[in-house]
């Protein structure tokens, strides 16, 4: 195994070589591919067993892009989450194509998994597992597989929805500081700080990491940000506490790479008033989980946010549905969960509906994020299950309504604003608990085809 970081220097010769697929990221065997490729005279064929990363990586864009557009596809095994090789922790998959430019229209696909015994044979296994799939079915964003239920899914899901980069929203990650040690403290130190200077207080700034994001909620850890930020640069001598706190580590402070002017200072970061605004904001590492923040946090590298004060947004960003879809398209790591990419969380494809439609999902959501501040967790638990049938009666609303399962206009006929009571909470729990037609409803979808694959695949 070869790690990128270490033959770095060579890289740019692999570009200046004229490959293709060249990513200044990328792992090596994405080059054994392409140079195979040239080696292959006309409708000759390649077959590699490698990692299966390239298929939803980011640097393997323009490798996707080169195998649509140069090969026709004959066969893609999986074997993601099976251990091939002993030595090698990676999933592992078998690439196999044509050097043709004569377009096929579909290659065997198998998902090599849990069912598959080592002892047995591979062959038989591929043979009555394996079924047809439509090389137009992939794009250079992903290659992601699913059998032809779930492809339908996926298509009815972004018919419906509008990709969310395409919603006036632009997303950014949390604030490097290259000394964590030194920048974030916690309480102690920090009202040791302020009691020497309490000019400190302008400078201190509470901070989440991704690790303290919940669905819907987050909490706090009482660790604070020294926000000495570089635009303009903060002048440390004006905070004399915070400078005798960097000082003990001004050493590392010193040879960090992100610093700005001086050592005390971060990094530049052409966004650091959207830390102040409303905003959603989401983990890096784990499974999908939104919540909305409107006190002013601020975030390490671990957590990425967008400024909006859409709660309806929100509502479908946490809902079944979308995770369903995200894990289409998203890495998997080894313990189940994804990295957030920018690059995957910008194609979630939320619905564009009327603002009045709207009013129902973000009066649910103040329910849940006062129910879960309260550790009211049966309520919340109903309330999530309400939106996720509101979700599913948008993206799904022929087959919620003809299995008698749609809910949205009894929702929206019984639901009252949030007058931020407990009274209220426990009220609302109430009627939608004795409502026969919003109970019906979240009962009877489950027999529905669409909800049981959303709600039971292991993708």
């Amino acid at each position: 195994y070869v790690r990128h970081e270490k033959i770095k220097e060579l890289k740019p010769k692999l570009k200046i070589e004229g490959y293709k697929s060249y990513n200044g990221t990328a792992d090596l065997y994405i080059y054994f591919f392409e140079q195979g490729y040239r080696l292959l005279k006309d409708n000759g064929i390649l077959s590699y067993i490698t990692s299966n990363k390239y298929t939803r990586a980011k640097y393997g864009k323009q490798f996707r892009e080169f195998i649509l557009n140069n090969t026709n596809i004959l066969e893609y095994i999986d074997f993601n989450g099976v251990k091939v090789f002993e030595s090698a922790t990676v999933d592992t998959s078998i690439l196999t194509f044509k050097k043709s430019n004569v377009k096929k229209s579909s290659f065997l696909y198998c998902d090599i998994n849990e069912k598959y015994k080592k002892e047995s044979e591979l062959e038989k296994f591929i043979s009555q597992n394996g079924f047809e799939y439509l090389q137009s079915d992939l794009s250079e964003n992903s290659f992601s597989f699913s059998t032809p239920k779930e492809l339908k899914i996926k298509k009815i899901i972004e018919k419906v929805g509008t990709p969310l980069k395409d919603w006036d929203i632009e997303i950014n990650s949390g604030i490097k500081t290259g000394l964590n040690e030194a920048f974030i403290i916690d309480r102690k130190i920090k009202d040791e700080l302020i009691a020497k200077d309490p000019k400190s207080i302008e400078i201190i700034k509470p901070l989440l990491r991704g690790r303290d994001i919940k669905r819907y909620s987050y909490e706090f850890a009482d660790k604070w940000l020294i926000n000495s930020h570089n635009n303009p640069p903060i002048d440390i001598s004006k905070y004399s506490a915070i400078k005798e706190h960097l000082d003990k580590y001004y050493d590392k402070l010193k040879n960090r790479g992100d610093k700005g002017k001086t050592p005390y200072n971060l990094r530049n970061c052409a966004y650091l008033d959207s830390f102040e605004k409303e905003k959603i904001i989401y983990p890096d590492i784990g499974n999908l989980s939104f919540c909305f923040d409107n006190n002013k946090m601020y975030f390490n590298n671990t957590v990425y946010f967008f400024n909006s004060d859409s709660k309806y947004i929100l509502s479908i960003l946490n809902s079944k549905i979308i995770n369903y879809y995200y894990n289409f398209i998203a890495s998997t790591l080894g313990n189940g969960g994804n990295r957030a990419f920018k690059v995957f969380i910008e194609q979630l494809p939320i619905p564009k509906i009327p603002k009045e439609q709207q009013k129902p999902f973000e009066i649910l959501v103040d329910y849940i994020i006062f129910a879960k501040e309260q550790n009211f967790s049966l309520e919340a638990s109903l309330f999530e299950s309400i939106i996720d049938g509101m979700v599913y009666d948008l993206y799904f609303e022929e087959e919620m309504k003809r299995g008698d399962c749609f809910i949205s206009d009894e929702v929206r006929e019984v639901i009252k604003e949030f007058d931020n009571s407990s009274d209220m909470i426990q009220e609302m729990y109430k009627i939608f608990k004795d409502n026969r037609t919003i109970q019906r409803g979240l009962i009877y979808r489950r027999v529905i085809s669409v909800v049981k694959i959303i709600n039971g695949s292991k993708k």
